[in-house]
């Protein structure tokens, strides 16, 4: 849309020689019209033919102009039209709004349609008005509620400085802490017994049961046999060791004994001191061998002077038939066993 220079009225230059005496000078609105060129406009009190106020929207100050801004749409124009008259008002305080400047397309109107042709147009209109050397200068700013042009959206969604002033407890975040997250700093207790995390647990539960788990963790593994293991929970053999001192007694009749809380499964028997007959050397022998010859695991019927008998029980006893040597059983000898249960 296309409009000449803007001429200033009579009473438009009026109203400047009182804004220059330091009366203020307010524009109030702009204005279409439809009407021809009236040729002389110092006289105009008012468009020709007016059919649209637009409300001004802004206003730029600069050398001996002003720049006003004004919107309109289609959705008020009950027909098409050809815009041909543009009207500049302003508010004298001693008459009231007055045309203050005027301009007209002449023979190139622009056309506006209606917006129930399916032609939904917005109009926005900047034009340039002389205001001399009038410092106090206003305008009358209308909340237009239409769209924003492409440069103000433009503008708008590039604004990363929240243009719109949201705040955190707007959005729900006004107990959040505004640091990053390896720097927040929960709250929360421990928990008052060890259980599993669930759904819906707030955050500072589930830390609670965090700090449950983890201080249960490290007393557990700071203790000795957390579990109470035994050797018979596993199916390992229990060792009892022990000493005996020989009586210097031996035979059938004077057997040696041990006695345990269970039979054993392995029984080793040897001698640590007055030791130097080495083929008196002890013996070593698995649960159920009856007859071995000391010194050795094996049964050994071809030397019976060696040989040591057996029986087997929660009780084990022994004896050689020979002497006291071959039992184990020497006078003032200390003798070290061994028992695996």
């Amino acid at each position: 849309m296309f409009f000449p220079k803007l001429s200033l009225t009579d009473a438009g230059r009026a109203l400047i020689i009182k804004a220059l005496s330091g009366e203020t000078l307010t524009f109030t609105k702009l204005a279409i019209g439809t009407g021809e060129d009236p040729g002389e406009v110092a006289d105009l009190t008012d468009l020709v033919s007016g059919v649209v106020d637009m409300q001004i929207t802004s206003i730029e100050k600069g050398d001996g102009v002003v720049k006003l801004e004004g919107s309109f749409d289609n959705s008020a124009l009950n027909a098409g039209i050809y815009a041909r008259e543009l009207g500049v008002f302003a508010e004298d305080p001693d008459i009231g709004e007055i045309l203050y400047a005027y301009a007209n397309a002449g023979e190139f109107p622009a056309y506006i349609p209606t917006d129930s042709s399916n032609s939904f147009e917005r109009i926005t209109l900047r034009v340039l008005v002389a205001v001399g050397d009038a410092e106090n200068i206003e305008a009358v700013i209308g909340e237009f509620a239409g769209y924003a042009t492409k440069e103000e959206l433009s503008g708008h969604t590039l604004d990363k400085e929240n243009p719109h002033e949201v705040t955190a407890e707007q959005v729900g975040l006004g107990n959040v802490a505004n640091v990053t997250t390896e720097n927040l700093a929960p709250e929360f207790g421990t928990s008052a017994k060890l259980t599993n995390i669930l759904s819906g647990d707030t955050f500072s539960v589930i830390c609670g049961k965090v700090k449950r788990a983890i201080g249960d963790l490290i007393t557990h593994l700071s203790a000795t046999n957390p579990h109470n293991i035994t050797a018979a929970t596993i199916g390992a053999g229990k060792i009892v060791t022990g000493t005996y001192s020989g009586s210097g007694k031996y035979g059938s009749g004077n057997k040696n004994t041990l006695s345990f809380a269970s039979q054993p499964k392995l029984l080793i028997v040897m001698p640590i001191s007055n030791s130097s007959h080495a083929d008196y050397g002890g013996f070593v022998a698995l649960r159920g061998v009856t007859v071995l010859r000391a010194g050795g695991l094996s049964d050994d019927v071809s030397n019976s002077e060696s040989q040591l008998h057996l029986t087997w029980g929660s009780t084990v006893s022994w004896y050689n038939t020979s002497n006291t040597y071959f039992q184990q059983n020497a006078s003032g000898w200390t003798y070290a066993y061994l028992a695996i249960l």
